[in-house]
């Protein structure tokens, strides 16, 4: 999201403020055993502001891996 400032007389564009977010996110299972399953996740977001006098670019990372286990059958 961005916000621009337009002077039609002389064609010219300028930014004043916003954001670009980017993110990305992926998981995987992988079946161990009938009972036992595996995941693994990342999931991150980039934060770059367009004018960097005001802030700075920041990034969020969540990753791990889990196990299940399942009772039923």
């Amino acid at each position: 999201m961005q916000s621009l400032i337009r002077k039609i007389d002389t064609s010219q564009t300028q930014a004043t403020a916003g954001n670009i977010a980017k993110t990305v996110m992926f998981s995987a299972d992988y079946g161990l055993s009938r009972t036992l399953t595996l995941r693994a996740f990342l999931d991150w977001q980039i934060n770059e502001p367009l004018i960097s006098s005001s802030a700075f670019p920041t990034s969020n990372a969540n990753y791990g891996i889990s196990l299940r286990f399942s009772l039923t059958q």
